[in-house]
């Protein structure tokens, strides 16, 4: 006769470090990933499977159109086994939190020109304080939500058009955009301008001022780091962050640009409702918030090139 299954009650029954790792495991419904934020073997992963499929007597995740897929078992344990891994966690380490002796993989999203000022940062600060930690930099794209609410990212950083649902988010602060033109952008019959995706879509874009830069965009690109390149021919108008206003005076003749401020936009830190407590990510969060911060808002503008 089989034994009855398993409940998170009855601990005793059960192996406390078996129900961590399936915790993860069901967070990423993916063997690969799941031994990678756990620096295990993909066959240890498939042996945690299998003694969990047997301590509950479920099959717990099977295979679909679209990949491994959770019963209806394994979305209830998914949510039991949220709280369970964060209490043990603290447990096994501690009330203070120790970094140097983390192991995963933390995946965060946000812009290519604000990861660019701020990379260096973040890398020797985790390079230092919690070394067996890998950060990974996902592109913003438009499946970001969807990869926040399923744990394929730990946190996206930046301006929003719209917050995510079922996460949590923090501003971290303001940050002033602008309306440049290049120097050969009025002598262009018709006036053209380049556009980042972003801008399109904020209110400050749709004032008279901002329609002086003309309706034919010949240049768009969702990367700043390439608009900033394309701004340097001096053909184009648009509206850019202050950040990228700041790089491209350094790196340019200021002669060669006008520009006026048309507004501020706020910057979030946003992050999955079920990571809130969790102390590494509490560690982590308070990394980029602070560097983000320093880094990309309130870096100060040096002196323009001669």
């Amino acid at each position: 006769m089989k034994n009855d299954p398993a409940t998170l009650t009855s601990l005793h029954q059960s192996n406390l470090n078996l129900l961590v790792n399936l915790a993860v495991l069901l967070d990423e419904a993916h063997v690969s990933r799941a031994a990678e934020r756990l620096g295990m073997t993909q066959s240890a992963i498939s042996h945690v499977l299998n003694r969990a499929r047997e301590l509950f007597d479920d099959p717990l995740l099977i295979k679909g159109s679209k990949g491994m897929i959770l019963t209806n078992r394994a979305q209830a344990l998914k949510r039991q086994l949220t709280e369970f891994a964060q209490v043990t966690s603290l447990v096994f380490q501690g009330a203070e939190f120790d970094a140097s002796r983390v192991r995963g993989v933390i995946r965060f999203s946000m812009n290519d020109l604000a990861a660019s000022l701020c990379i260096e940062a973040l890398l020797s600060i985790f390079a230092e304080q919690a070394p067996f930690l890998e950060l990974e930099l996902v592109s913003p794209s438009e499946h970001m939500a969807a990869q926040l609410s399923n744990g394929h990212l730990d946190f996206a950083i930046g301006a929003f058009n719209q917050l995510p649902d079922n996460c949590h988010s923090i501003a971290i602060g303001s940050e002033p955009w602008h309306l440049l033109q290049g120097q050969y952008a009025k002598t262009t019959r018709p006036l053209t301008h380049a556009s980042y995706a972003l801008a399109e879509s904020m209110e400050f874009a749709q004032t008279q001022e901002s329609k002086q830069l003309g309706s034919t965009t010949s240049f768009r690109s969702s990367s700043l780091l390439v608009m900033l390149a394309a701004l340097k021919t001096e053909y184009f108008g648009a509206l850019v962050p202050n950040s990228l206003l700041h790089l491209l005076l350094q790196q340019t003749n200021n002669d060669s640009y006008s520009h006026s401020p048309m507004g501020y936009v706020d910057n979030y830190l946003v992050w999955p409702q079920h990571l809130t407590h969790q102390p590494m990510h509490e560690w982590a969060r308070a990394i980029f918030f602070a560097t983000y911060q320093q880094y990309v808002l309130l870096s100060p503008l040096k002196e323009p090139h001669a």
